[in-house]
């Protein structure tokens, strides 16, 4: 009995390798060993020629900037976001978008041309009130309490403090000062605690206005007073609810922060 014939001898005549598991070249269709099987390694002629024919530079695709003057090109398209051209690396901020900014802020000033309109009316209207309110200061009766009244609307729409302070303590003043170079302007609306004594108060208000104080013993103390120019109180251990009680003072007041040498007027109680 023949025992039959197992395997395929490699193609290749200087290998002729029995291999149980040929591989057939997809080429020539002859069968090679695992060494021989890719067809660079067996010589295949069977091989399609895929030789690039004619200049290399023919079967590339480039790009001529679209800047005027400009002759560079580039293999790899630059588009611009705006005109969808393309354009060299050198000409890539080619100010296309100019317009479209100029169109932009054009938009914007004609929302923000009614906003400085209406700030300037409202300064006007401003100005107005606080001059009716200063006509209505030597008032009495219902008059000058609708004066007050209006005026601490005016204030709570703008004055600063700490948030701390509960709306039901708050008390607001327009509090006015000789400005300097550390201070942001010569008023500003502020609100403190009724709480608080008149010391705290005023330290606060010193905060608040940014308004430099000397802590040297000797040096002048600052202090409120009212605008004809009397203090408000020398004692700083008052506290505010006091004065309002008292009707030194009232919510809504405009008081002037000044410097005040204690030694000339004698020493408060907190200042011994």
């Amino acid at each position: 009995m023949e025992i039959p014939q197992l395997g395929e001898r490699c193609f290749v005549s200087s290998c002729a390798q029995l291999d149980f598991l040929p591989v057939k070249c997809t080429h020539c269709s002859q069968n090679f060993c695992k060494d021989h099987s890719f067809p660079l390694n067996h010589e295949c002629p069977d091989v399609p020629d895929k030789t690039v024919s004619g200049p290399l530079s023919s079967t590339i695709q480039s790009y001529k900037c679209s800047y005027d003057d400009c002759s560079e090109k580039e293999v790899m398209e630059l588009l611009c976001t705006y005109c969808k051209k393309h354009f060299c690396v050198s000409h890539r901020h080619h100010g296309c978008n100019t317009p479209r900014r100029e169109a932009q802020r054009a938009r914007r000033e004609r929302f923000e041309a009614p906003k400085r309109q209406f700030k300037v009316a409202k300064e006007a209207v401003n100005k107005i009130i606080d001059a009716k309110i200063e006509k209505n200061r030597n008032l009495s009766g219902a008059k000058q309490e609708t004066a007050n009244k209006i005026q601490v609307m005016r204030l709570k729409q703008k004055a600063t403090g700490r948030r701390t302070v509960p709306e039901s303590l708050r008390v607001y003043f327009l509090i006015h000062w000789i400005p300097t170079a550390a201070t942001e302007s010569e008023n500003k609306a502020v609100f403190v605690s009724k709480d608080w004594p008149l010391g705290r108060v005023v330290d606060n208000i010193a905060d608040t206005c940014k308004i430099l104080t000397d802590p040297n013993p000797s040096a002048p103390k600052l202090r409120l007073f009212h605008m004809n120019g009397e203090i408000l109180s020398e004692d700083m251990a008052i506290p505010l609810q006091k004065l309002l009680e008292d009707k030194v003072t009232i919510d809504g007041a405009s008081l002037i922060a000044d410097f005040y040498s204690v030694s000339e007027h004698g020493e408060s109680s907190t200042d011994k």
